[in-house]
């Protein structure tokens, strides 16, 4: 039996921090293998810089200030703390700088630096808040209650703030939100609505057969319970619900979750029992823990199964009419070779089902994105009815892809596996250009070369939450764009500023890993490398990731003709990543693609080309 006394002693002592085997406390203190527990130094002072004779780096354990960022420093290889901009420090300890904003450039691109004694500062633009280092726009409401009569405080992504908008079903007349009747515009009513006459001279939206609700804010599918269409997920039980008075899918004990999606109540890091045998307990962040797939399989973590081998470890890159493949290093014996030309296409945008063993190419002659196998032996139209396709990116996860059309100025999923589509975003685009997705954190990036106005945009992978990624002197030309998975990076062509440069998505520092190029257009990162295509010298040129030194350009077999345009890699392996929809579509019906919605949860959105009547949900983390 523990003593009170010597529980209070063990309970006050910090918990060790662990990423997979490997577990750390701080400094003054050793940790316990038998016990797991952090065992005080006598002699030491017991503060918070790590542990005795060992400073894991910052990507293991994460003990910067708060107002310091871990960031990855490519010429020394390793990851290390450092301040903020506007704070000074090492990277541990910060404090804020009094530093003049006309010597140091530390104003947020929404302040201005402005004269004022004894030191220049930075000051937020007009309808901007904060300290001007950082500043957000000033919501026009927090809530509901601050606005009128039939409008609902509402976020606007354009202006990136909450502002006062209208109800669904009201239309905004002299400034104030009247009733809309719905026969001179029946887009009001909910797209499983229709306007029908009342019969006394007056329309209304009504919820068509199968659904309930107000025909405007809300129709719901009329819910057929479980002990109908079992259709529960795994570790889930159809059970009677009074409250709802049918029967629903309830997560069994042990597990929480939607009914569809049930995940342990314990982390595998507690119970390593929960993983796969052919798995691992791996770090998901904020001291979190998922079962992850090891290297040649696939699955959810908890169920793992052998993983397609494909060929791998070369290039593929698209020249007009011809799709090549290349080696990393060619020799005399292997210069690479095309897989599949055709006279009358255009091929640009590329990239790789590293999953299926599939590649993904746009031809923008034929309005369509053609499926081929890694050595071009099997090539199929996967989509037509495309204008422009210019860029292509696959969440292999969620099994999806994502296109941006620069005809019809959109961004664009569908389903690997049904094909079904969908229209993301379609406003507020001018010349959306190049694309990437990152399935782990359930976004999407993409170019839009917009002389007037370049920049980089994200959203979530369902489509909400856009805004404005990046803007300003590193975006002046975006081409294509690509994820650096070791550093988290998202990385660019830019034809503008003749480089290639990355930015750091957590805290948006900006790297210039190439510069004074000629004019570059595709990306591709390896482990050790970057490659881009360069449309005036029709080769790939190269640099090493280490340390940024430019390496002999590799020159193109013959098969194509004229300028290069995407390229990509081919791993052996996809990158360790998860998400939520990665099993059976994350329990979305035919109709519905599976869409990470950026937060942990997942949207399972309609697609444009549904057989039936559908509505789009979104089940939270």
């Amino acid at each position: 039996m523990v003593s009170t006394a010597s529980y209070v002693l063990v309970s006050a002592r910090p918990l060790p921090e662990c990423f997979e085997d490997d577990c750390v406390c701080p400094w003054g203190y050793d940790y316990d293998h038998r016990e797991e527990i952090c065992i005080p130094i006598p002699g030491f002072n017991h503060d918070t810089m790590g542990p005795s004779g060992f400073h894991p780096s910052c990507n293991v354990v994460n003990r910067c200030h708060p107002y310091a960022q871990c960031v990855y420093v490519p010429n020394t290889g390793d990851y290390e703390c450092r301040c903020n901009p506007g704070y000074e420090g090492d990277g541990m300890e910060c404090t804020k700088t009094e530093v003049s904003c006309v010597e140091v450039d530390i104003c947020d691109p929404n302040a201005s630096c402005q004269h004022e004694e004894p030191i220049a500062k930075c000051v937020c633009n007009p309808g901007y808040e904060g300290d001007g280092t950082t500043c957000s726009p000033i919501d026009e409401c927090n809530d509901n209650s601050d606005c009128l009569k039939n409008e609902r405080c509402t976020y606007n992504p354009t202006s990136s703030r909450y502002e006062c908008t209208c109800n669904v079903g009201f239309s905004m007349v002299d400034g104030q939100c009247v009733v809309a009747d719905c026969s001179t515009n029946p887009s009001q009513c909910h797209v499983n609505a229709q306007c029908v006459s009342t019969g006394d001279g007056g329309y209304k939206c009504v919820c068509i057969a199968g659904y309930h609700g107000d025909g405007v804010r809300q129709c719901v599918e009329d819910h057929i319970g479980c002990n109908v269409v079992f259709n529960c997920g795994r570790n889930a039980a159809c059970g009677y619900n009074q409250t709802s008075t049918n029967y629903v899918c309830i997560c069994q004990p042990g597990f929480y979750g939607d009914g569809f999606t049930c995940l342990p109540q314990s982390s595998c890091r507690q119970d390593s029992s929960l993983c796969s045998s052919d798995a691992s307990c791996v770090s998901a962040g904020d001291n979190k823990f998922a079962c992850v797939c090891n290297d040649g399989f696939t699955g959810d973590g908890t169920n793992c199964r052998p993983r397609p081998k494909h060929d791998a470890n070369f290039l593929l890159v698209n020249q007009g009419m011809a799709t090549l493949r290349i080696p990393f290093v060619p020799t005399s014996d292997n210069l690479g070779n095309p897989i599949h030309i055709a006279y009358t296409q255009m091929s640009i945008a590329l990239d790789i089902d590293c999953l299926g063993g599939r590649a993904y190419s746009s031809d923008i002659t034929g309005n369509r994105i053609l499926e081929l196998t890694y050595n071009g032996s099997v090539v199929d139209i996967f989509i037509d009815k495309v204008s422009s396709p210019e860029g292509l990116s696959v969440d292999w996860v969620s099994r999806n892809i994502f296109w941006t059309d620069s005809g019809k100025a959109t961004v664009e999923v569908a389903s690997l596996e049904t094909k079904k589509r969908k229209v993301l975003v379609s406003d507020g685009l001018v010349n959306p250009r190049g694309i990437a997705v990152h399935p782990y954190r359930g976004k999407i990036f993409w170019s839009d070369w917009n002389r007037a106005s370049p920049k980089l945009e994200w959203a979530n992978e369902d489509g909400t939450g856009r805004a404005i990624f990046l803007q300003g002197d590193y975006v002046k030309l975006p081409n294509s764009l690509s994820i650096d998975w070791s550093t988290d990076e998202l990385c660019w062509a830019d034809a503008g500023t003749f480089t290639i440069t990355c930015i750091e998505i957590g805290n948006k520092e900006v790297n210039v890993v190439a510069k004074d190029l000629i004019y570059p257009f595709g990306l591709a990162i390896s482990q050790n490398h970057y490659y881009w295509t360069d449309w005036k010298t029709h080769k790939i040129e190269q640099a090493l990731k280490s340390n940024e030194e430019r390496q002999p350009a590799i020159s193109i077999p013959p098969g194509g003709n004229g300028k290069l345009y995407g390229i990509v890699v081919v791993p052996e392996t996809c990158p360790q990543v998860t998400n939520v929809c990665q099993y059976e579509n994350g329990m979305c019906n035919k109709d519905q693609l599976c869409l990470p919605d950026g937060q942990g949860g997942r949207t399972c959105a309609c697609a444009d080309d549904a057989t039936g009547p559908c509505m789009d949900t979104n089940y939270f983390s």
